[in-house]
């Protein structure tokens, strides 16, 4: 046995207990392991060099902030994103069926990594073998961010002492498709009743699909003409003035309702009671059947909001009102589908086609 290495305050020390070495620093508390079992090694088979090369590892890894706190230090990025699910049914119920599949689809992929082994160059390994794989660089980055969801609430909850760094994946998924009144007639033909009127509820308002599937009849106001939404994404309430088209819809629903259902959109059961609410997952699958049986692969729900949007610019409706009907708090969703640009160009086009009008007026 070599003699002893003088031992250096904060640098922690490797030493022999019986036959087998330890490594033993501070890190947020007092950290000890076993050489042999970190190195899956027989405790004949480790050496001094082995306990020192590992004590230096750790020490490296503290330095980069890439700590675990004890008691978690052996968790599995599946356990940590099973308690943040828990976390979000006690916390946010609402939101958790829509992030429900997105932590499972990330519990398969990354579910048996241990948390400690988390860091920048193995998790853009593990995104780049994805994408070769077949996945598309979006899906990657929301399941990289399910992941950082589920790391800072593990160091909120004070089981993770640092957040390690997670790739930056840079993604250009902004979509520009807007819906023509033809291509939205041929897609509804292909759907149940209550799914067509739900998508057009969604392209008569600009409502998001969760919103228009959320209404109750003590939110709607048939006299008045108007929707009331008490809470929303962006977290204010507002009131939507409702045109003829929208109003006929309505009106049709509120004498086929089912009485003790609040919902305005529900559907039956087979098998089951009348009036259950739509589900999100039930609209959109309905959506993707009749959206293919129409040509029209490639549009999604959200089309709906953006062509409402752009019809009201179109219209002439002032930017400050398009964006309250529909819900808006910034330009951002003008300026990323370029509907501003788009009117603005399309006034210019008009006045130029006077212009040159009244030339040829005036050159006879």
């Amino acid at each position: 046995m070599s003699a002893e290495r003088p031992q250096r305050y904060g640098f922690g020390r490797a030493y022999k207990r019986g036959q087998a070495w330890w490594v033993s620093w501070y890190d947020k508390g007092d950290r000890r392991e076993s050489v042999a079992r970190v190195l899956g090694k027989p405790v004949s088979a480790v050496t001094e060099r082995d306990a020192y090369k590992l004590l230096g590892e750790r020490l490296r890894s503290k330095a980069r902030g890439e700590t675990v706190l004890p008691r978690y230090e052996r968790a599995t990025v599946a356990e940590m994103l099973a308690d943040y699910e828990r976390h979000l049914e006690a916390e946010k119920p609402a939101t958790v069926d829509k992030f429900r599949s997105q932590i499972r689809a990330t519990a398969g992929w990354l579910g048996p990594t241990r948390i400690q082994a988390l860091n920048l160059v193995t998790l853009t390994e593990a995104a780049r073998a994805r994408e070769d794989a077949g996945w598309l660089r979006g899906t990657v980055k929301q399941r990289l961010g399910v992941l950082h969801a589920a790391l800072v609430y593990w160091k909120r909850a004070g089981r993770l002492a640092t957040v390690p760094d997670l790739p930056r994946l840079k993604v250009d998924n902004t979509r520009r498709t807007f819906f023509e009144r033809e291509e939205v007639q041929a897609l509804v033909a292909h759907m149940p009743e209550v799914a067509r009127d739900i998508s057009l509820v969604a392209a008569g308002t600009g409502w998001r699909i969760g919103e228009v599937l959320g209404l109750v009849w003590e939110r709607v106001d048939l006299k008045e003409r108007t929707l009331r939404l008490d809470t929303s994404k962006t977290g204010e309430a507002r009131v939507r003035p409702l045109d003829a088209e929208v109003v006929a819809i309505l009106e049709r629903r509120w004498r086929t309702r089912v009485l003790g259902v609040p919902w305005v959109f529900w559907r039956g059961l087979v098998g089951g009671r009348a009036g259950a609410k739509v589900t999100e997952t039930w609209y959109r699958t309905e959506y993707a059947v009749a959206a293919k049986a129409a040509g029209l692969v490639g549009k999604t729900p959200h089309a709906w909001r953006r062509s409402a949007y752009r019809d009201l610019v179109m219209a002439g409706v002032g930017l400050a009102s398009a964006m309250e009907l529909v819900g808006h708090k910034s330009l951002s969703a003008a300026l990323r589908y370029q509907i501003l640009d788009l009117a603005r160009q399309r006034s210019a086009v008009t006045k130029l086609e006077q212009h040159r009008a009244g030339e040829a007026r005036q050159g006879r």
